[in-house]
């Protein structure tokens, strides 16, 4: 896939409506544990750390039926890099531990947070 195959798709994002909810505090204050648990009611959508790692090719892997390979796939590079856990609080990674937008604010691509946006 090239840099952004999810380009392609946006317009199909046009009149979705988006309700954000965004979790904040300190680390080591709950945050992750409150996230993983409004997840676990499936009645929101979050990010994880597919999202983060994967955002610019989201929209294309589902379409293209995908999803599921691609999460295995990063379930396999996360292992054989030796990524178990978030060492500061032993948190499991997976390709759906609950992950921090800020992640993919902070990316220097055309997708950067700016007055725009």
């Amino acid at each position: 896939m090239g840099r952004n195959p999810d380009a392609l798709h946006l317009h199909r994002l046009a009149g979705i409506p988006v309700e954000p909810v965004f979790i904040t505090g300190p680390h080591r204050s709950g945050t992750t544990l409150l996230y993983s648990l409004l997840l676990a009611t499936h009645r929101l959508n979050g990010v994880t750390a597919y999202h983060v790692l994967r955002y610019r090719q989201l929209l294309a892997r589902h379409l293209a039926g995908e999803a599921d390979r691609a999460r295995a796939e990063l379930a396999g590079q996360l292992r054989a890099a030796g990524v178990v856990d978030r060492v500061i609080d032993g948190v499991r990674v997976t390709p759906d531990t609950p992950e921090e937008y800020g992640f993919v604010i902070a990316d220097p691509g055309p997708s950067r947070l700016r007055p725009a946006n």
